[in-house]
C-alpha cells in the first residue's frame, strides 16, 4: 500500500481490511494500517494505492506527524475509492482510529490535519467537534524549535497518554460539573479566567 523516500523507513505492504494485523510496536507502518481499517470499516473499502510519502514534519516531535499521516492515508483511500469524507467526520473517525497504534488521538490534531485553513489559526471545540477558521493577522509569524528529542508513541503508551486519561476523568467530576461550594480554594486569578472560559473542552491550535 505505501512507501517512502526516507530510506530509514522501510517500505511496507499489505491488504486492507476490516481487520488488519498490526506490524511490531514502533513501526512506522502501523500509522498506515490504522488509518485503513478505520476507513474500511467505516466506509468498506474496495481498492488500495500505491505511494511515496515525503515529509518535512520532524517524525515524534510533537508536531502531529502520526495525526498528519494517518489523515492523509484516510484522503488517499477515499480518493482511490472515488468518494470524499467530510473533514470533521474524517477527524473524528481516524482519532477513533489511532488506538490502532497504541493510544487514541484526542482530536485535535486530526481536526486541523484534516480541515485547516492557509493563512488561519483553528479554534477547536470538542462535544461536538468543531473547527472555526481565525484568520492571523498579516505579518504574524510563528516559530516552532525542535528540540531533537523524540517521543514515540508508536510503541508503547506514553507520557501523553498516561496523563490524558486521568486529566478527561477529572475534566467530567470536577470545576465545571462540581457544585460552588466545592470551588472555594480556586484562586481569584483561576475564577476569573474560568468566568471566561467558552466551554470546558475547547482548545486552540495555529498554523502559518
Amino acid at each position: 500500500l505505501a512507501a517512502t523516500a526516507e530510506p530509514s523507513y522501510a517500505p511496507c505492504t499489505f491488504e486492507i481490511s476490516a481487520d488488519i494485523e498490526p506490524y511490531e510496536d514502533g513501526d512506522w507502518g502501523n500509522y498506515l494500517k490504522a488509518a485503513a481499517q478505520g476507513m474500511a470499516r467505516a466506509y468498506g473499502l474496495g481498492r488500495g494505492f500505491d505511494a511515496v510519502i515525503e515529509s518535512t514534519v520532524p517524525v515524534a516531535a510533537g508536531l502531529s506527524s502520526s495525526s498528519a499521516l494517518v489523515i492523509a492515508t484516510a484522503l488517499a483511500l477515499a480518493g482511490s475509492n472515488d468518494f470524499e469524507v467530510d473533514s470533521i467526520e474524517l477527524a473524528e473517525l481516524m482519532a477513533e482510529s489511532e488506538q490502532y497504534v497504541g493510544m487514541r488521538g484526542g482530536g485535535m490534531d486530526q481536526a486541523i490535519s484534516a480541515g485547516a485553513t492557509r493563512g488561519c489559526a483553528a479554534r477547536v471545540d470538542f462535544d461536538p467537534l468543531r473547527l472555526d477558521p481565525v484568520p492571523v493577522p498579516e505579518g504574524w509569524r510563528f516559530v516552532v524549535a525542535h528540540s531533537l528529542v523524540q517521543a514515540h508513541k508508536s510503541g508503547g503508551i506514553g507520557g501523553a497518554a498516561r496523563r490524558r486519561r486521568p486529566c478527561r476523568a477529572w475534566s467530567r467530576t470536577s470545576i465545571c460539573r462540581a457544585p460552588r461550594s466545592a470551588r472555594t480554594g480556586i484562586s481569584s486569578n483561576a475564577s476569573r479566567a474560568l468566568k471566561h472560559w467558552p466551554r470546558p473542552a475547547s482548545a486552540w491550535m495555529a498554523i502559518c
